[in-house]
């Protein structure tokens, strides 16, 4: 079975333009040399020829502690060639977002930390708003929506940031399975087989291990060498179902020895990993505190040049 990782993040106003240069690999991200494709779709005309001023304006107009974008990470089968991942992604896109929300999708293919073998992936960002058929200038396009004279007011926000917390989740658990419903449909239409991926966390899906962490470039990158052979040992080892018809060919799962060995390698693993993720997790902390710190002075001294109070 294929690897599944379907994660969902949302991007703080000011992060938007900066972002989309990542993901498309301009800017002071040119030399990454990993971008497979990259495209965009339903922007508004005047960021039609330059949908990167999109993401821009998103930044600049967006109201306060608002959401520039909706990211979705998510990897793709090496099974697959580079023209049918993109495929595979619009086709999810089409589904997902139709011509309600503008989108800019990527599709990367680093070295993967572990095994050095290919890891394609894609974000797709996706702006909160919707699409209703008014022309609306990049200023007013983020402003709050006005119901009863629409073209008056910004676009309006999809109903996701109503939602109540369970619904915020039960939500989240239908689109990733949605995925896995493409995914796996396109797969069988071409008739690879061994590559099907399911949303279910393995408890739900019956198989007794420990589900692996998924590492970020930066993690993988400080992995010892010992680290990534432990990984790939646990990997090759087969899931509980193969341990239950075919235990006389590799081991005996109940083997405390094997057992002991196992575990210890997993806490090993999680303590670096855990390690790691604090570290990281910090300084992300600090950075994104500097660039809200930087944009909330900056808001400030233009509502002041403005005559506006800010007091609301």
């Amino acid at each position: 079975m294929a690897t599944y990782h379907f994660s969902v993040k949302f991007g703080a106003k000011g992060r938007g333009g900066a972002h989309a240069d990542y993901i498309t690999r301009e800017g002071k991200y040119q030399g990454r040399g990993d971008l497979i494709h990259a495209e965009h779709g339903n922007m508004p005309g005047w960021a039609q020829d330059e949908p990167r001023h999109f993401w821009l304006a998103a930044d600049l107009f967006e109201r306060k502690n608002g959401s520039a974008y909706r990211e979705f990470e998510i990897a793709l089968p090496r099974e697959l060639n580079r023209e049918q991942q993109t495929d595979l992604i619009r086709e999810f896109v089409r589904r997902e977002l139709g011509e309600r929300h503008a989108y800019t999708f990527a599709i990367h293919n680093p070295a993967a930390g572990i095994d050095g073998g290919e890891q394609p992936h894609a974000h797709v960002m996706m702006s909160l708003r919707v699409n209703d058929g008014i022309e609306r200038a990049p200023d007013l396009y983020f402003k709050r929506f006005n119901a009863k004279y629409p073209e008056r007011g910004g676009a309006q926000k999809d109903s996701g940031h109503s939602l109540t917390l369970s619904e915020q989740r039960e939500a989240l658990v239908d689109l990733r399975a949605r995925w896995a419903e493409t995914h796996n449909r396109y797969l069988d239409a071409l008739g690879i087989e061994n590559s099907r991926i399911d949303h279910r966390s393995l408890a739900e899906q019956g198989v007794d291990r420990q589900p692996e962490y998924h590492l970020g470039f930066e993690a993988s990158g400080r992995l010892t060498d010992e680290d990534r052979t432990a990984i790939k040992q646990l990997r090759e080892q087969p899931d509980i179902e193969r341990y239950s018809q075919e235990k006389m060919t590799y081991f005996d799962f109940h083997d405390e020895k094997w057992l002991a060995g196992y575990r210890q390698a997993m806490a090993d693993y999680r303590d670096r990993f855990e390690q790691s993720f604090t570290a990281d997790l910090k300084r992300d902390i600090a950075e994104q505190k500097q660039v809200t710190d930087r944009h909330f002075v900056r808001e400030k001294t233009i509502d002041r040049e403005r005559g506006f109070g800010y007091g609301d």
